[in-house]
């Protein structure tokens, strides 16, 4: 899975559908690990647990476990050609449609009175920045763990942030929002300064947003001082899961 560019993320959740199934066989047909044979793992077998699942969980989940299913089994015929049918027969069980879930949205008001609660600190500043570039881009939190300041493009008439999806897939989002271009000067301008909280009055130039700062990352650019005397190094070498639970998001 690695191979083929899947996120952390996604390998992870392929492996919690894998041991889902196996708990199923355990369950259903009393097979312990050293039991669970290719010869066993039939078309009707797999058809009968995602059938299970479809009873226990929403589409969504069922089809996240097959989906880990149909890559398991890709990768197993890919080393045994006796394994082709069983992949060619999985490909006739489709994935379901999942309908958008309808939401209570929050108004103007209650986005304000969320982007009030960061205390007027150093982490205060980055944590607010990180709610308003989040409602602003639209962006998950593992691609908001990866912007680098020379990511966000202010020069020029269409501001926009250069974020990287599942597989380094690069998209490109428009920031017109004043609020969010005000704040980011301010969040560099702090960090790249090291400062005090009334620097937002000196406006940041080209020049020194594209400076290299100590790391780069902006998510973390306030607690550099705690990943060593590389910071950048130390941060890449962090797993998605470490890199939000170092920033307090999870």
């Amino acid at each position: 899975m690695r191979i083929e560019l899947k996120s952390e993320r996604t390998v992870e959740t392929y492996r919690q559908s894998l041991n889902s199934f196996r708990k199923y066989l355990s369950e259903q047909y009393s097979k312990g690990v050293d039991a669970i044979t290719i010869d066993f793992v039939s078309d009707k077998v797999i058809r009968e647990y995602i059938g299970w699942v479809s009873n226990h969980s929403s589409v969504g989940t069922r089809n996240v476990h097959l989906a880990a299913l149909k890559a398991y089994v890709k990768y197993a015929a890919s080393k045994n050609i006796d394994l082709t049918s069983l992949q060619i027969s999985l490909a006739g069980l489709k994935h379901k449609k999942v309908y958008p879930k309808r939401h209570n949205w929050l108004s103007k008001d209650q986005i304000l009175l969320i982007l009030e609660q960061p205390k007027p600190t150093k982490i205060g500043v980055r944590d607010r920045f990180i709610i308003l570039f989040l409602f602003s881009t639209g962006a998950r939190l593992n691609e908001m763990i990866t912007v680098k300041a020379n990511d966000v493009i202010t020069d020029g008439k269409h501001p926009y942030v250069r974020l990287f999806g599942k597989g380094d897939k690069p998209r490109i989002v428009p920031v017109p929002d004043d609020a969010f271009l005000e704040n980011f000067r301010y969040y560099c301008e702090l960090f790249h300064a090291d400062g005090n909280l009334d620097t937002h009055s000196r406006p940041l130039t080209a020049g020194n947003r594209q400076a290299p700062w100590p790391c780069g990352y902006l998510a973390v650019e306030a607690m550099n001082n705690m990943l060593g005397d590389q910071p950048a190094r130390k941060w890449d070498s962090l797993s998605e899961d470490d890199k939000l639970k170092f920033l307090g998001l999870k």
